[in-house]
C-alpha cells in the first residue's frame, strides 16, 4: 500500500535519479515490468521527469522486444532486475528500479513546462497487419479522455486494475483512479487468469469500478450473471466488438450496475462511450455510441466526402484524442493523418 504523500515523494525521488542521468523533456523511456506499485512509481517519475514511457511488456517474445527497442531507439530503460536478461542490446542503459538507492534523492517536486501536445506514452500495435507502429500518444488526449469521463460522474473511488501495461487502458484505469483521488487495486497475475478468484477479489476489496476486456465481460455475463458482487456499479469494456448474447442480456438486465462501451483504435484511444443502464433495452450488439467530448466521428466516402445516414463508409476520426502519429514512420503519418 501507498498513500499519495507516499506515492508522489517516491516518485519525485525516482524523477530525479532520472535528471541525473540527463533524462528530459522530449526523450522515451522504456518501462519493462510487472503490474505493481513499482510500475506505477515508474511511470509517474517518467512523467515528471518531462519524458514519455514506452511500456514493454515482459511477457513479449524475444524477437518482439528487440524490435521494439532497436526501432523506438530508447537509450534507457526501467526495469525490475528479474528481466534484466530479456535485454540484449548493449546501447541500451538499464536502470533496475528494485537496486536503485532513493534515500538520497531529493523527494521534492520537479519543475516541469508540460505541453497538452507532449508526448505521454508511445505504445505499439499489435503488427497483424505487419510490424508492429509505435503510436506516438499526446498528454492532451488523455487529459482529455479522462475529463470527459469525470464530467460524466462515474466512481473511481475503489478501481480495479487488471489491464496489462502494454495496452492503452492500462493508462486509463490508473488516469482515471488518481484524477479523484480514489484507490487502485492491482490485481496479481494469478487473479488476472482465473474468473472465480478475480470474483473473489473484486468482492474481498468491494471495488465499485472495473475495466474488462470484451471476451471477459461476455464469459462472466454468460457464466456468472447476476453472482457479480454487489458492489460494483460500472463495467467498462473495449477491445473487441461487444456481442452479447440473450442470457448475458437478460442478466444485465437483471443487475444494478452499467455497462460502458468503449470504441477506439491505439491511435486515438477511446473516442465513442455507448451506455447501457439495466432499465434500457440492450441489444444483441450494442453500437459504439457518441464521440466523446471534443471529438468528431465522420462516415467517409473514398472521396473524403461525408456519407448518407445509412450509407457504409469509412470511420475517421478527428478531435483532442489524436496521435502525434507515428514512431520513426513520417510518409505513414502523413497518409493517415489528414488535415481535417
Amino acid at each position: 500500500e501507498l498513500t499519495y504523500r507516499e506515492l508522489n515523494a517516491k516518485a519525485n525521488q525516482l524523477a530525479w535519479v532520472l535528471r541525473g542521468r540527463e533524462i528530459t523533456s522530449g526523450d522515451i523511456v522504456g518501462v519493462m515490468m510487472n503490474r505493481s506499485i513499482d510500475f506505477i512509481l515508474a511511470i509517474l517519475a517518467i512523467w515528471k521527469s518531462g519524458a514519455a514511457i514506452l511500456p514493454i511488456d515482459p511477457g513479449f517474445p524475444e524477437e518482439r522486444i528487440r524490435f521494439m527497442l532497436r526501432d523506438s531507439k530508447v537509450r534507457t530503460i526501467l526495469i525490475q532486475t528479474e528481466f534484466d536478461e530479456k535485454i540484449s542490446l548493449d546501447d541500451v542503459n538499464q536502470i533496475k528500479i528494485d537496486e536503485v538507492d532513493l534515500t538520497k534523492a531529493s523527494s521534492g517536486n520537479l519543475i516541469l513546462h508540460a505541453e497538452l501536445d507532449d508526448l505521454v506514452y508511445v505504445i505499439y500495435t499489435s503488427g497483424s497487419t505487419g510490424n508492429p507502429k509505435g503510436v506516438l500518444y499526446r498528454h492532451g488526449g488523455l487529459v482529455n479522455l479522462l475529463h470527459s469521463q469525470a464530467c460524466k460522474g462515474l466512481d473511481f473511488s475503489r478501481t480495479l486494475q487488471l489491464t496489462m501495461i502494454s495496452f492503452d487502458v492500462c493508462y486509463q484505469e490508473i488516469g482515471s483512479v488518481m484524477l479523484q483521488g480514489g484507490t487502485l487495486f492491482i490485481a496479481p497475475d494469478g487473479v488476472r487468469r482465473e474468473t472465480a478468484a478475480l470474483l473473489r477479489f473484486i468482492e474481498r476489496y468491494e471495488l465499485v469500478t472495473v475495466f474488462l476486456p470484451t471476451a471477459l465481460v461476455n464469459v462472466l455475463f454468460e457464466e456468472h450473471g447476476v453472482e457479480l458482487p454487489s458492489s460494483i456499479l460500472h463495467v467498462i469494456t473495449a477491445g473487441e466488438k461487444l456481442a452479447l448474447t440473450s442470457r448475458a442480456r437478460k442478466n444485465l438486465r437483471d443487475v444494478h450496475y452499467c455497462l460502458h462501451n468503449h470504441y477506439g483504435p491505439s491511435e486515438t484511444h477511446v473516442v465513442t462511450i455507448y451506455t447501457m443502464a439495466p432499465e434500457m433495452v440492450i441489444p444483441a450488439v450494442p453500437p459504439i455510441g457518441k464521440p466523446i467530448d471534443n471529438t468528431r466521428i465522420y462516415v467517409l466516402s473514398t472521396y473524403d466526402e461525408v456519407q448518407p445516414i445509412g450509407v457504409l463508409g469509412e470511420l475517421c476520426v478527428s478531435g483532442a484524442g489524436l496521435a502525434r502519429g507515428y514512431l520513426n514512420q513520417p510518409e505513414l503519418t502523413a497518409e493517415k493523418f489528414v488535415e481535417n
